[in-house]
């Protein structure tokens, strides 16, 4: 009876730890080999960790037989039937052998996979119940974490499966109310361990994806291996940069394997491509180069800020010496400018075309509001709006840019802005609404630089230029929206002149690059005048 039992109970676990090819009764039980010929690494992981999901369902069984192998083995030993006795014996040893084994197993059981079900999203992120994917990584700074509980600390291999399709899904319907994108896709993005504990800073690691070929067609992208100290532990992935509207990617999970000790580093299951069919730049080469500049730059820079901050300090005493204030307080901007310069290096080598250089303004005379913010107001228009400065709400007005009025009773600029678009007047003020709504969603909650001569308009506005970093001159944002008309010049000066030219000729530009894409921005996409270069505004609005 007892024998019938053993035997009724061997298949269950030749079931969960035979290979593809069924082991007889008597064979001693194993796991899958690692990995099979020709089999994808990722198979050979998601095929292991079947097995080991269906040997821990399976333990209480296994228990059972394992006790029952005992009692039978004592049974039969002690009726002399030492054969069947030690066969018992091996089967409960080897039953024991593969648990301890396999169960023990980091590089099976200890394997993380963020999958995006799981995702707490944030910013412009959403989950895609159809597709099981994380979706519309379209802005920076928008995440997904996961928390994770009972990690064995150590070295963990870093595989990020993601899709990314050529162009970004366009809009069904256009309107003026609706601010036409480009479908651009792709961009950069960082996986971190997020916490303020020790070591989580150096698990940063930096992430760059271009086209896989469609939405539907993933991709792996392997990043280089972090160390886990502690046994939970919450991870992100946040977007660092965009290079269109179309959307980054999007993300099927994040997989975490165990490093044995003496492996290399596991390589991805398929590289990404850019848009040219190349494989992508590899990710943490291109942080170590960042790095590495950063340092030197650093080291080359810090003598020369050094020097420029203790003459630059002199200066601002002498000012204090004379009771010039307001030079004092100036020099005092500079200072910490150049500090910053020396914490963050990176800055000298940044480049955005979207950004009028700070240099250039400063010596053409404007000055600088660092940490100025919007303030939201039922007044505001697209570039006229107020803005809070050091306790003090200051109404501001764009340099260089008009946006059509919220009125169609604005008189003259009612009449610019329907000349310059070729729209009639009640489009125009529906255009006004979507530059105040747009404007209003743009700038609140962001830390703003604001660069002002101090001029006024008739109106009592401060002329300034609006700066966001990483962004770079806000007026700019609104032509590349199809929500500004480029002004003409004003300025009677020589230098100021040209300047102003350079600065508006680089606003058409942007103007010109706008009205080129696949589907036109703002007031381009319903323009007759699409076709047709934009005439300058002709507009007051930028008097120095």
């Amino acid at each position: 009876m007892k024998t019938r039992l053993a035997l009724l109970l061997l298949p269950h676990l030749t079931f969960v730890s035979s290979s593809p090819a069924q082991a007889p009764p008597t064979a001693a039980p194993t796991l899958p080999a690692a990995v099979l010929p020709g089999e994808p690494v990722e198979l050979s992981q998601l095929r292991q960790q079947y097995a080991l999901r269906a040997l821990a369902s399976s333990k209480t069984l296994a228990e059972q037989y394992a006790v029952a192998l005992g009692n039978l083995a004592r049974e039969v030993g002690a009726e002399g039937d030492y054969e069947q006795a030690l066969t018992a014996q091996r089967l409960r040893q080897e039953l024991a052998d593969l648990y301890a084994r396999s169960l023990d197993d980091p590089t099976l059981s200890n394997v993380m996979v963020l999958k995006a079900a799981d995702a707490r999203p944030s910013g412009t992120v959403s989950y895609d119940r159809t597709t099981g994917d994380l979706t519309n990584w379209k802005s920076v700074g928008s995440l997904a974490v996961w928390d994770v509980q009972k990690i064995v600390p150590g070295k963990y291999n870093v595989v990020v499966t993601y899709s990314v399709a050529p162009m970004g899904d366009p809009p069904t319907r256009m309107s003026i109310y609706t601010v036409s994108e480009d479908l651009i896709t792709g961009g950069e993005f960082e996986f971190y361990e997020d916490s303020s504990l020790a070591g989580a800073s150096m698990n940063r690691r930096a992430g760059q994806v271009a086209d896989t070929g469609g939405w539907d067609k993933p991709a792996y992208l392997q990043l280089a291996p972090i160390t886990l100290n502690r046994t939970s532990a919450r991870f992100a992935v946040k977007i660092t940069r965009t290079r269109g509207s179309g959307g980054v990617m999007r993300l099927k999970e994040v997989r975490l394997t165990p490093v044995k000790e003496g492996d290399t580093p596991a390589s991805a299951p398929a590289a990404p491509l850019d848009g040219n069919g190349a494989p992508a730049p590899a990710v943490d080469e291109v942080t170590k180069i960042n790095e590495t500049w950063t340092t030197r730059i650093q080291q080359i820079v810090k003598p020369y800020v050094g020097a420029y901050i203790d003459k630059v300090n002199k200066m601002a005493e002498q000012a204090h010496a004379r009771n010039d204030e307001e030079a004092a307080s100036d020099l005092q901007v500079e200072i910490r400018t150049a500090q910053r310069l020396v914490e963050r290096p990176d800055r000298i080598i940044t480049i955005s075309s979207a950004a009028t250089p700070t240099t250039s303004l400063r010596a053409q005379g404007f000055k600088e509001w660092e940490g100025a913010t919007y303030i939201s107001s039922v007044n505001n228009t697209g570039d006229e709006f107020l803005v809070s400065y050091q306790g003090e709400s200051v109404p501001v007005r764009l340099l260089w840019v008009t946006c059509p009025p919220l009125s169609v009773h604005g008189g003259a600029q009612v009449k610019m802005c329907s000349d310059y678009f070729g729209l009639d007047p009640d489009d125009i003020y529906l255009l006004g609404k979507q530059a105040q709504v747009f404007t209003d969603a743009f700038l609140q909650g962001r830390p703003l630089k604001i660069l002002t001569r101090g001029n006024k308009d008739p109106d009592g506005h401060l002329l300034v230029a609006v700066q966001l970093e990483g962004v770079g001159d806000f007026a700019g944002i609104l032509v590349d929206n199809g929500l500004a008309c480029v002004n003409r010049p004003t300025a009677r000066a020589k230098n100021s002149r040209r300047f102003e030219e350079m600065t508006l000729s680089n606003l058409k530009e942007r103007e010109k690059q706008a009205r080129q894409r696949p589907i036109p921005p703002g007031a381009w996409a319903v323009s007759p005048d699409q076709e047709k270069p934009a005439p300058s505004a002709n507009t007051n609005s930028t008097a120095n």
